[in-house]
């Protein structure tokens, strides 16, 4: 994808001992190549964008242009339109076309948070056989984010609730269904994106983390729909998920925290932020 981004030729010129992929000359890349397309001619624009796109959702790579499926023309996801969350963007899919069948899918970039799986699973392999295959072709569901700070904003209130401060949209072609979405709590040591610790005085107790769905980015609005999330594990290993189906009707998602509203000191006025 890298090399594709910005080139749409790379140089293999016939050497004496034939072409190699991987060195010129003395240089050789010491690294890993997961996978490599090659073509006997140059592509078009469009072409490239199609063939990038497969290969970003496939590897959770955030593209510098617009996602296009394979017919050419299919819009997955727009860059312009999508701008603010043009962050960390990843996803699943289904192209037979392709044959890419993406179940489940984390961003690759330093700043990702969620993992998404497929039918309410998200397994220690993308492999086939553990029950989260698409079921309609040609679908696919991808995600990006503000880029916002990993926390809560204590300061507004909506809904007897606060919410996160980083943001995703997603967009949805064809169908997908009910997925797993996952994040890393604030003990876990294994990701250095994690959910910043809801226990504090501002939020109720006990303490319970939703997944919240909303159709304009503004969750005090009204229109914001939560779905509990189940605390998995504990310390090093802890992740908070939620099941939804997620569609372009609610295409903003987040997480937030109850309110505290307890009248804490019995003066009649409620625990508010000062």
């Amino acid at each position: 994808v890298s090399q594709s981004r910005y080139s749409n030729a790379v140089d293999f010129t016939m050497q004496a001992n034939g072409i190699t992929i991987g060195a010129e000359n003395t240089n050789i890349w010491r690294g890993k190549a997961p996978e490599i397309i090659l073509y006997n001619r140059v592509l078009s624009t469009t072409e490239r964008q199609q063939v990038n796109t497969y290969l970003a959702i496939k590897y959770g790579v955030t593209l510098p242009h617009n996602y296009v499926g394979p017919d050419g023309t299919t819009l997955l996801w727009d860059k312009i339109v999508n701008a603010t969350y043009h962050n960390n963007v990843f996803g699943i899919a289904k192209s037979s076309l392709q044959d890419l069948h993406q179940r489940q899918s984390k961003s690759i970039e330093s700043k990702s948070m969620l993992t998404i799986g497929n039918n309410d699973i998200i397994a220690t392999t993308n492999a086939s056989g553990n029950n989260n295959d698409i079921a309609t072709d040609n679908s696919y569901l991808l995600l990006g984010d503000n880029n916002g700070p990993n926390t809560f904003n204590y300061a507004v209130a909506g809904n007897n609730k606060y919410h996160f401060n980083k943001i995703w949209k997603l967009n949805e072609t064809g169908t997908i269904g009910s997925v797993k979405i996952s994040v890393p709590g604030y003990t876990n040591t294994s990701s250095n994106q994690v959910i910043a610790d809801f226990n504090t005085p501002y939020a109720a107790t006990p303490n319970k983390l939703y997944l919240a769905m909303d159709d304009d980015g503004n969750f005090t609005n009204g229109g914001t729909i939560y779905v509990l999330a189940t605390a998995v594990g504990s310390g090093a290993t802890l992740t908070y998920e939620a099941t939804a189906d997620l569609s372009n009707t609610k295409p903003f998602i987040t997480w937030a925290v109850d309110q505290n509203i307890t009248d804490t000191d019995s003066d009649g006025n409620l625990f508010t932020m000062s």
